[in-house]
């Protein structure tokens, strides 16, 4: 009980301090979070299939079963051409123009397999109709790359988007959260200021 009192009354002592550093720290971090510029995402979702063969009418045959499976398998393969800088060479080689390396668009796209057959992409940028036209020309690279690497196989996969058009949406700064945080790093370093004067005080 008598190290909380005494807690308590170095804390005390300390008090313009945190004060400060937890204003510096919150109004710091609200200044920086007003300054960044607001980015653009723009999402789809892409689907994976494999048309199967024409049914016979003499005989039943399994290939819609087998179609389904191979392209649950196949969208493993779709997921690892998205995460190459190969195919964004040729996507902003196709659509040409952008000022944008092929590494930079990779770091600016995001895969996730969200179900066996369905894949969800998204592109941030900081100009909207930019990142609406690298998407679309990312998904129409990844279909015609899928077609080009099956002429010699099974050309019956393909990948296709679920809606041509891609959602565009604005992605702004968490004010509240940031300011928070921000006021959170400012009384920690408060502490950590502390403990070291009062560890320096001690004989």
């Amino acid at each position: 009980m008598d190290e909380l009192k005494d807690l308590v009354k170095v804390v005390g002592k300390y008090r313009p301090l945190f004060v400060f550093l937890i204003l510096v720290g919150g109004g710091g971090a609200f200044i920086v979070s007003a300054l960044l510029p607001v980015k653009y995402e723009a999402a789809t979702t892409v689907y994976v299939g494999r048309e199967p063969q024409k049914p016979v009418d003499q005989y039943y045959t399994y290939d819609g079963f087998y179609s389904q499976q191979a392209s649950m398998q196949y969208t493993d393969t779709v997921v690892g051409l998205l995460k190459t800088p190969d195919v964004y060479r040729t996507a902003l080689e196709k659509g040409g123009g952008e000022q944008i390396s092929a590494l930079e668009f990779l770091n600016s796209t995001e895969v996730r397999k969200v179900s066996p057959q369905v894949i969800n992409i998204s592109v941030v940028r900081k100009e909207k109709e930019e990142s609406r036209r690298l998407l679309t020309t990312l998904s129409q690279t990844v279909s015609e790359k899928i077609k080009s690497l099956n002429q010699q196989g099974d050309n019956n996969f393909f990948v296709s988007s679920v809606k041509a058009d891609p959602l565009v949406t604005t992605i702004k700064q968490n004010y509240l959260l940031n300011t928070f945080v921000g006021m959170l790093l400012g009384m920690v370093f408060g502490f950590s200021i502390m403990g070291l004067v009062e560890y320096l005080k001690k004989p």
